[in-house]
């Protein structure tokens, strides 16, 4: 089979902040091949279905079916995708075991592993061009090209020139998944939001700056997670509302599921704050980041401080040829010395004392004995062992159960989890001694954790999500859209989310319904639509099959 190094074809070189999917492009314009499978089988032996434009694979097989004209595996993904975004707030282990998964043939879960599947933003990276890069860009170097510093998850405006950068329609899962593009206008999505407001725009400018200087760190900085949650806690009470400082990005993809109430901002933060459970999507740390610090290099000073208030001291070894006043070793003292027998109304006294429960240590203070003397006497009479034993349970049992009384009343909001974080010795005490009355305490906190707390609401979801759609398509077809035709791909480019929520069978039932009609409905029988509910005073629209 014809490999790169056998086929005629002319290479390439990088250009200036180009990424690896617009170098590939360029080469299978260049190749004159024309199908995907042909360019793909050429440079990483793999079929075309496995083209991914924001985290490649098969990258050991393109290095060594290229000669490493183009670079090693290593270098490509460190410095021409986004991988090195995600670096720095995961482990060292995570990272390498990413650069040896996209080496190989298959994505696999690596989008799971990195946090981009749960963290709230969608794991797809749809490709981003500037219309006005794209201008300088054919006049200089004669071809359009991907830029790499465009292509980061929430850089949404162009470093150099400030315009809404615009997203592609194909790449997509909804279109045209699998080739190689290059940028036009032609495949670019005009943005609903024409206009941006000074302080929009200087909002968008330092997220995107963040989003860059933190891909600059890549491979060079590991945060560590519970450094991270107390660097945050601790500029948290200065802040304002992370709920105003959000309400900017949520018209924006992908960012319209970020908090819109003042609940919803607590449990981001909190989640951002609390003890760690594993690594999240690299887009949360950069909105607490310009939330509490504006700006990376702020927020990494202020992390180096906490990371040194946190070291243990060192300890230094003593040297073992010093003298005894050279080292912080006390010479042996004489202490208080205690009677080896006890006088008959002392014996007394002490027998009276753990009859009634008192501790050993106290037992020691109050009579000046040994803790051997004390264990002497109850191994000598078991029955005061076991009174002993049994006052001692009792008030251990007491004082437990108030304690986790105190923390029911004082902490009504909180579950179990979070009671238990506030007092673990006395959560594990009561799991072991005292465990039928805790898991009723505890059933009866997680009755009012469930009526308290917000679950998800699918209907409010699914209202939410229609009004979008019809939002979108008003305010695009009010720009001057009228006479073309609404296809599955375009209204899926209009709304960006949904596609992927109507995946989630039996979910958003409404907007299915919505979207099934206008998809369906031919123009013949438009007017009989802009009589319903969900039509009113829309633009005329000729709806076309999928």
């Amino acid at each position: 089979m014809a490999t790169f190094l056998t086929l005629p074809a002319p290479r390439v070189l990088w250009l200036p902040g180009e990424s690896f999917f617009s170098l590939c492009s360029r080469q299978h314009v260049c190749s004159g091949n024309l199908s995907p499978k042909i360019t793909s089988e050429s440079l990483f032996g793999l079929w075309h279905r496995s083209i991914k434009h924001d985290l490649p694979c098969g990258m050991r097989a393109f290095e060594e079916r290229t000669g490493g004209f183009w670079g090693g595996a290593d270098s490509i993904l460190t410095e021409r995708t986004i991988l090195p975004l995600f670096a720095p707030f995961q482990s060292e282990i995570t990272m390498l075991s990413a650069i040896e998964t996209l080496k190989g043939n298959q994505l696999g879960a690596l989008k799971y592993r990195l946090g981009l599947v749960t963290g709230g933003f969608g794991a797809e990276h749809p490709l981003k061009g500037c219309p006005e890069c794209l201008d300088e860009d054919m006049s200089i170097t004669g071809v359009p090209y991907w830029h790499l510093a465009h292509q980061y998850p929430g850089v949404l405006l162009c470093p150099v020139h400030g315009s809404l950068l615009r997203e592609c329609t194909h790449n997509r899962h909804w279109c045209g998944r699998f080739s190689w593009n290059l940028p036009s206008r032609e495949i670019f999505r005009a943005p609903l939001i024409a206009e941006l407001g000074e302080g929009d725009r200087a909002l968008l400018r330092t997220l995107g700056q963040a989003a860059v200087d933190l891909a600059a760190l890549g491979f060079k900085k590991w945060f560590e997670p519970s450094v991270v949650s107390r660097t945050y806690r601790q500029h948290v009470n200065r802040a304002a509302l992370f709920k105003d400082h959000v309400a900017t990005l949520r018209r924006f993809h992908p960012f319209e599921g970020l908090p819109s109430s003042n609940q919803e901002a607590e449990v981001f933060v909190a989640q951002m704050t609390r003890k760690p459970r594993g690594h999240c999507h690299p887009l949360k740390h950069l909105l607490m980041i310009t939330w509490l610090f504006e700006n990376v290099q702020s927020f990494s000073e202020h992390y180096r401080r906490t990371a040194s208030s946190m070291q243990l001291p060192r300890l230094v070894a003593a040297n073992p040829c010093a003298s005894v006043e050279e080292t912080s070793i006390s010479p042996p003292s004489i202490g208080t010395l205690r009677p080896k027998k006890l006088i008959a109304h002392i014996r007394s006294q002490l027998i009276e004392q753990l009859a009634q429960g008192l501790s050993k240590p106290a037992i020691c203070a109050t009579f000046s004995v040994t803790i051997s003397t004390v264990n002497k006497l109850l191994r000598a009479q078991p029955e005061l062992k076991a009174a002993w034993e049994k006052a001692r349970f009792d008030t251990q049992l007491e004082s437990c159960r108030h304690v986790w009384n105190t923390l029911r009343s004082v902490h009504s909001d909180k579950g179990t989890k979070a009671l238990r974080a506030c007092s673990p010795a006395t959560y594990a005490w009561l799991y072991r001694n005292d465990r039928h009355w805790l898991k009723a305490h505890v059933a009866m906190q997680k009755g009012v954790r469930v009526r308290e707390t917000a679950l998800v609401d699918w209907d409010e979801r699914d209202l939410r999500l229609r009004e979008l759609v019809e939002a979108n398509l008003r305010q695009a077809y009010a720009a001057g859209a009228q006479g073309s035709r609404l296809s599955r791909s375009s209204l899926f480019a209009l709304v960006p989310t949904l596609a992927s929520c109507l995946e989630k069978y039996g979910r958003y039932s409404r907007t299915r319904a919505y979207v099934s009609a206008l998809l369906d409905v031919k123009p013949r029988v438009q007017s009989e639509i802009e009589k319903g509910e969900a039509h009113q005073s829309m633009p005329q629209l000729y709806l076309g099959q999928v």
